[in-house]
């Protein structure tokens, strides 16, 4: 047996909140309480991904199936495992992601409270929270110009797995914009969008009796929730009919490391300027992103009446409630 393939990742992250919240109360007398909450936040991240990956196990084209030399094996559980190799025929990806997100949340809760006479008490409870976010999640891949071969130290107990490489991924001048990995397509960029949105009030009222029921309560409650999503998609591909090119030297950022998995460094880029520059989009047809797209309203209104215990039977104290409950759901 031998590893499929394997991911090294380096991630640079951004994330900046700002948040504010208030509550204001108003109590004018014994008989009126007014409570309102206040609430909203705005969330901002930006993401860098640099990565090198590859396939390392049977590919089922005599074409494309690595070719394995100075094997080494060891046992893990039993089972024989190749832990190292020389593994030739490839074509690694090295593989640039720069991904976007912004949340944007608002939210309030007005709480009243009456108490009318002696024994009845009021509510009107009113609240809404409302929930945005854009995303984008853009790649770009990258190759040597042909196969390599690659070096791999599998480490069966603690430590990290290594990888070495033949090809100087960090090399700008022999580093080739292109679709190594045969996917089909140069890059990818989506765009999720979605927003959810719910209301609510809630009005009650109580009343304290005497006898077997302590308390009589009754009340309406209005639920309505709208959720809307929606997600492009586009397919970027290299222009002059996607003929590899090296990365301008005007969009170069330096190295980023993966020596933490053997592999000194590679290559670092303005993805978005990149993208901008040397690629053509072209939007993923509806037909295969329909599901990606759509919305659900619901709503629940519930109506109830609650008689509350507070008792003695027999000597012995007696707690608990009697109640009538309607709930009516739409979607």
């Amino acid at each position: 047996a031998t590893l499929n393939g394997f991911e090294d990742t380096v991630t640079a992250s951004k994330q900046v909140r700002n948040g504010l919240m208030a509550a204001l109360e108003y109590k004018p007398n014994d008989k009126f309480h007014s409570v309102l909450d206040l609430y909203y936040s705005k969330f901002e991240q930006r993401r860098n991904y640099r990565a090198l990956m590859s396939n390392l196990g049977a590919t089922w084209n005599a074409a494309t199936e690595p070719q394995y030399s100075n094997v080494k094996v060891g046992e893990v559980n039993g089972d024989q495992f190749v832990t190292q190799a020389t593994i030739g025929n490839l074509k690694p990806v090295h593989l640039s992601q720069y991904n976007t997100r912004d949340d944007d949340i608002a939210a309030f809760g007005w709480n009243n409270k009456w108490k009318l006479g002696d024994n009845w008490v009021a509510a009107a409870d009113l609240s809404y929270s409302r929930a945005k976010r854009q995303e984008q999640f853009m790649d770009l891949s990258a190759g040597a110009p042909g196969t390599t071969s690659l070096g791999i130290d599998v480490q069966t107990g603690s430590g990290i797995s290594q990888v070495t490489t033949q090809f100087n991924y960090a090399d700008a001048s022999k580093l080739l914009l292109s679709d190594p990995g045969g996917w089909g397509r140069d890059g990818r960029s989506n765009y999720p969008m979605s927003k959810d949105e719910i209301k609510a009030l809630r009005l009650s009222a109580k009343r304290d009796m005497t006898g077997f029921f302590s308390s009589m309560e009754l009340g309406l409650n209005l639920n309505e929730r709208v959720k809307n999503v929606d997600m492009v998609e586009y397919q970027l591909n290299l222009k002059n009919n996607r003929a590899p090119v090296a990365v301008p030297a005007s969009f170069l950022l330096g190295n980023s490391s993966l020596a933490f998995g053997g592999i000194p460094a590679i290559l670092s880029y303005d993805v978005m300027g990149v993208k901008d520059a040397l690629y053509t989009q072209t939007e993923i047809g509806a037909d295969q992103t329909f599901a990606r797209h759509y919305g659900v309203s619901e709503k629940v209104n519930t109506a109830y009446v609650q008689g509350n215990i507070d008792t003695s039977l027999f000597g012995y104290p007696l707690r608990g409630n009697l109640g009538l409950q309607y709930v009516r759901t739409q979607q």
